[in-house]
């Protein structure tokens, strides 16, 4: 219980460092079930704190189109059946069209179980954190 609470705590720290509203309520969850898109807000949401030059070029391409993170949506794909509690969330490469541009991200997806362990069997993983994300611009 108490490496749980340990890495609900650290998780907490990165949302923290998000910029102002990405991280709303239900973000993380946003899902558009006609297409299977996600908000750009969420994609935020799920990397805070990972990367300051991919928040800062992020912020900059938004500011320059004049859109709103909440207005752009993703693809991205769902992780699939096999992982029991976490098998609809969204999981890299998320491909957002922002403006003329497409930003490509993607990043390594590390499960846990209720515990906080990592790394288990897939009907096991109750949680994720995406971790060192990568990007580029096309």
């Amino acid at each position: 219980m108490k490496r749980y609470i340990f890495i609900a705590a650290a998780l907490a720290s990165l949302v923290l460092s998000a910029p102002a509203n990405a991280c709303a309520p239900g973000a993380t969850t946003t899902v558009d079930v006609k297409d299977g898109s996600i908000k750009l807000e969420a994609v935020i949401c799920s990397l805070a704190g990972q990367s300051a030059d991919l928040m800062k070029e992020l912020r900059k391409e938004l500011i320059n189109e004049g859109v709103k993170s909440r207005d752009v949506k993703c693809t991205s794909v769902a992780l699939g059946a096999k992982f029991t509690d976490v098998g609809k969330v969204r999981v890299p490469p998320f491909n957002c069209k922002i403006g003329g541009k497409f930003l490509m991200i993607n990043a390594d997806v590390l499960t846990y179980d209720a515990r906080g362990r990592a790394g288990p069997r897939p009907k096991f993983a109750k949680f994720l954190v995406l971790a060192n994300p990568k990007w580029s611009w096309r």
